[in-house]
């Protein structure tokens, strides 16, 4: 598994439409309030498309994430 990071976002919205481009490139993504977590490595035109939306990324994930991003991986198995 790739480690996992967080995308912060200005909005739901906004995270919304990070999480719908991860998807469509076949990657992982969960919702957390205004937040993405992820492990998908970013293509130069997927990048410039959502970087106006991003507020911050950090790697520091909580155990309660970790929990959820488990839950996700599993299902998508």
């Amino acid at each position: 598994m790739s480690d996992i990071y967080k995308i912060e976002t200005y909005s739901k919205t906004c995270a919304q439409i990070i999480a719908e481009c991860i998807q469509r490139a076949d990657g992982n993504a969960l919702i957390r309030g205004w937040a993405v977590l992820t492990d998908h490595e970013f293509n130069h035109s997927q990048a410039q498309h959502v970087l106006p939306l991003v507020s911050r990324t950090s790697d520091e994930i909580s155990d309660d994430d970790i929990g959820e991003w488990n839950n996700l991986i599993q299902l998508a198995a």
